[in-house]
């Protein structure tokens, strides 16, 4: 599926976990103020994991679509459990957590014949989709809050993930549709700074106390920050 054009796989891979190491050392720098933050925590150690996997594919030339669609499938059910934690509305909060069960029929399509590449792709963009948008109307809620948005770790988060999967959609459906393959750079400049945001998300969290997106009192139980 992938055709890193200037970079190779195995480079591509290195320079993505070591990008992905930064917002995990800032929080373990500030972990003892971050425990409200434990699914971002997560979700980088996550994805500094399956770079790792990623190294170790590449170098044995293995096929990493099996290895890429689990990441996906993890990315978009750790952050829809993320952004359903903070909403007020319950129809987007139900949403949300229902979205990562819905995900995986993407996959049904391969029974029937088509590239899985492809339909990775698609199903890649539909979650890039999804994540900025929802991040997007967080962002919006935030413009009315009276708190400077700067000074709340989710804004952060919000701001981070808005930028990385907005940015991918396009490099995602560009490849689909216009088999435009030379997105390495793009890609990896779009996770820096996305992991720029998480680390300050980190950091806002260690000196100050995160604003509720939600009405005090209305949290949901069990999605914590």
């Amino acid at each position: 599926m992938k055709d890193p054009g200037l970079l190779t796989a195995m480079q591509v891979s290195i320079v993505t976990a070591a990008i992905d190491l930064i917002p995990l050392l800032v929080a373990l720098f500030c972990w003892q103020h971050i425990k409200r933050l434990k699914i971002l925590v997560s979700f980088c150690m996550m994805a500094f994991i399956t770079d790792i996997m990623l190294i170790y594919f590449a170098y044995h030339a293995w096929p990493n679509i099996g290895v890429v669609t689990l990441f996906s499938w993890l990315e978009f059910t750790l952050l829809s459990y993320l952004f359903a934690g903070w909403q007020s509305n319950l129809s987007l909060k139900r949403i949300l957590q229902w979205g990562p069960f819905i995900m995986p029929l993407w996959m049904l399509f391969w029974l029937v014949g088509y590239d899985p590449g492809v339909v990775l792709c698609a199903a890649k963009v539909s979650e890039c989709i999804v994540l900025a948008a929802v991040a997007l109307q967080t962002l919006h809620v935030f413009s009315r809050d009276p708190q400077t948005p700067g000074r709340i770790p989710k804004f952060w988060i919000s701001g981070g993930v808005l930028l990385y999967f907005a940015g991918n959609a396009s490099v995602f459906t560009a490849y689909l549709l216009l088999e435009i393959r030379d997105s390495a750079l793009l890609h990896l400049a779009l996770n820096v700074v996305a992991n720029i945001f998480y680390s300050l998300a980190f950091l806002t969290q260690r000196t100050s106390v995160s604003g509720s997106f939600a009405p005090r009192g209305q949290e949901t139980p069990g999605f914590p920050a």
